[in-house]
């Protein structure tokens, strides 16, 4: 991959600092991703020998086989030979060949699971440090743990100007004054380099972007997006692509679709004879999708992306017009209830120049901001980490799994709230996965083994074997490894009959078996994809994902594939498929409610959860709107645009499953079937344990 020229400007400065010191914070200009170019200069420096390569962390999955994928292609070569890539279900590597492995943050945190001192790798980038996801943050935190035993290994840390001198002195490892040297561990060398981190600025890009505010407020971003893409199309030269900054998937939708109907209705709307390609860019995407929407455009075409804060961590080669709405998604985890909220709210100013300067990577640009100078004026200077807002419970659990006895004393480089910590580690203590003094059980281990971000997921797939549905489980897992087995461009009444054809009164984890059963029993057909609208390439993701979660959960208990699939292949009941998702998704149990004032579903669709009696509406592609059980749990509870709290992947279960599942935590009051079922006060008597206990 051809280095960009800020780089390579600076290449041979990075590659002493590298030399000298055991970490190395780079400071990009603005319109600059390293994803790519600085795992290229560090293979051609000779960082990939010795039979070891260089591993690249990139936020998100999508994103990570993107960059893969491209670096590939920039090689004249493909994914899994010198370029490889690791994710959740996908482990892409030949080792002797490859150089350059692609992860997303939590496969590179589970890595360490197998191989504790990354021993394969002479190198880590932390391509994604600027997002600053929480998983980020506990794998930053872990590679200065590796740095104190290995100090041969470097770590490059991407950053923004202004968390560079806070992570420079986070990868600091020198003792302070009159404290006692590293310790010498055995096999560990002394270090050959000093153990902190330099910092690296690369030049500024010589190429200035014009930056214009909006006079007024805007009342429709959506619509003034597009109509400012379709301004910029008409009015400005041929050259230069258009990237569009909104904060939702489903934003991506909208805009790209006006601009779409824009176009129909111009007839394609040539400007100076050059017609314009709109292209989607979002976190839930397929890497394959995120990939051709990064291609650069074909001689004659404008391009547009329409995408979410996913577009920040790469460099998209073309573009010079950014049009921003200077809004984003963040993620809001309520431990007490445990609803997910999903608020749009204002971007950073930080976050506002990193957009603005994408524009001139190649040539002067110009920014469109969707907001006033006087808005800009009051944004923050910065963002509040995810860290400190999202759920921890999968994160504390890979912890545990990685041995880390204390995570409130975890070296994080921003603490999360201590309630946060206090409920990951009821949930887990919950579910099983952690004994009275916080440690992982057996149970907990074979959990911590599993791929999937959800504990309760992992709980699932940890039970499986115990309850004879190993195959089945896996087939779950892997639809909920894709965002959607459905044709996103279908029809809502297409999909409805799609549904009907597949849906069991059970919910959707059992019509999500009966999709990826057909679709197996069918030969792996696009046929069967047409006939019934689903998506192909989401199914064949599934499918792939399906069988390594299917060799990971027998591996966890020391089975072998074959022997349980002659022993059992796809031969578990429905109900004991829904027994092992409710000993799993048990915290997320709901009873139907009778009483919808305010709501505007009939009472089929209205639930209580258990948790904190929060009222909440079945999805409306659910299956379990055809069948409404008393009693369900749920895989997602979440709040949507309109202040609605949803469930989506629902299953039916009985309350007699609740309790085998959790026992101390459900009443047994020997009330009617239909009557709500509660989670009992021991759940925040735990928390405050724990919390007391800083575990």
């Amino acid at each position: 991959a051809a280095a960009h020229p800020s780089l390579c400007g600076r290449a041979r400065a990075l590659l002493f600092a590298a030399e000298a010191h055991s970490a190395v914070v780079v400071v990009p200009a603005a319109c600059l991703s390293l994803a790519e170019s600085l795992p290229a200069l560090l293979v051609t420096a000779g960082w990939a020998g010795a039979g070891k390569c260089v591993a690249v962390s990139v936020p998100g999955e999508g994103l990570a086989g993107a960059c893969a994928s491209r670096l590939a292609a920039a090689q004249r070569s493909r994914v899994g030979d010198a370029v490889g890539l690791v994710a959740a279900y996908e482990r892409i590597l030949r080792p002797g060949t490859t150089s350059v492995a692609y992860f997303s943050d939590e496969a590179l945190a589970r890595e360490m699971m197998s191989d504790p001192l990354l021993r394969a790798y002479s190198a880590v980038v932390v391509a994604g440090a600027d997002e600053r996801t929480a998983t980020t943050d506990a794998l930053m935190a872990l590679l200065r743990k590796v740095q104190r035993r290995r100090h041969d290994l470097r770590v490059f840390v991407v950053a923004a100007p202004q968390h560079a001198a806070r992570l420079a002195a986070f990868f600091d490892l020198r003792p302070a004054r009159g404290a006692p040297a590293l310790p010498a561990h055995a096999g560990t060398e002394p270090p050959a380099a000093s153990m902190c981190a330099a910092t690296v600025a690369l030049e500024a890009d010589p190429h200035p972007v014009r930056i214009a505010f909006a006079a007024e407020p805007v009342a429709d971003y959506a619509t003034a997006a597009a109509e400012a893409v379709l301004s910029i199309h008409l009015n400005e030269g041929p050259q230069g692509d258009v990237l569009v900054f909104v904060p939702t998937a489903s934003a991506v939708g909208e805009v790209a679709e006006a601009i779409e109907e824009e176009l129909a209705r111009g007839g394609g709307m040539r400007a100076n004879g050059t017609k314009l390609q709109v292209h989607r860019l979002h976190g839930a995407m397929a890497a394959s999708s995120q990939a051709e929407a990064l291609r650069p455009a074909s001689y004659g075409t404008r391009k547009v992306i329409v995408a979410t804060e996913a577009a920040e961590s790469v460099a998209i080669d073309g573009v010079c017009f950014v049009v921003d709405a200077g809004l984003q998604m963040e993620t809001l985890h309520n431990v007490d209830d445990g609803v997910t909220r999903h608020a749009v709210t204002a971007i950073s100013k930080a976050r506002a120049e990193r957009r603005a300067a994408l524009a001139g990577g190649q040539r002067p640009g110009r920014a469109a901001r969707l907001y006033t100078e006087a808005y800009y004026a009051g944004m923050a200077a910065d963002g509040v980490v995810e860290a400190q807002r999202c759920d921890l419970g999968a994160l504390v659990l890979r912890l545990k799994g990685l041995g880390v006895e204390n995570v409130a004393r975890f070296d994080w480089p921003a603490a999360p709230p201590a309630a946060h910590l206090a409920g990951a580690l009821e949930h887990l203590h919950a579910l099983g996965a952690l004994d009275d003094a916080a440690r992982l059980t057996p149970l907990g281990e074979r959990m911590a083994t599993m791929p999937c971000g959800s504990v309760a997921l992992a709980k699932s797939m940890a039970v499986a074997g115990d309850m004879h549905c190993e195959e089945e489980i896996a087939a779950v897992a892997g639809c909920l490894a894709v965002h959607s087995l459905w044709y996103h461009g279908a029809k809502e009444e297409e999909l409805e009959e799609s549904l009907k054809a597949f849906a069991a009164a059970e919910g959707d984890f059992i019509t999500y078996l009966n999709v990826m059963t057909a679709y197996i029993k069918g030969g792996r057909r696009s046929a069967i994809c047409k006939e019934y609208f689903l998506d192909a390439r989401s199914l064949a993701r599934a499918d792939a994902a399906r069988a390594v979660a299917f060799q990971i959960m027998v591996h966890s208990r020391g089975a072998s594939s074959a022997s349980v699939s002659g022993a059992s292949a796809g031969s578990a009941d429905a109900d004991t498929v829904c027994r092992a998702i409710a000993a799993g998704f048990f915290a997320n149990a709901a009873t139907r409610d009778t009483d919808t004032d305010g709501f505007s579903r009939s009472s089929r669709d209205v639930y209580i959860t258990a948790r904190a009696g929060t009222r909440a509406e079945l999805h409306r592609r659910s299956a379990l709107r055809l069948a409404a059980p008393h009693h369900m749990v749920c895989a997602d509870l979440s709040e949507a645009e309109d202040g609605r709290v949803v469930m989506r992947h629902c299953c039916k279960v009985e309350v007699a499953w609740l309790k085998e599942a959790c026992p101390a935590y459900f009443i047994d009051d020997r009330r009617p079937e239909e009557a709500p079922v509660t989670y009992l006060a021991k759940r925040q008597k735990t928390k405050e344990r724990f919390k007391r206990r800083g575990l």
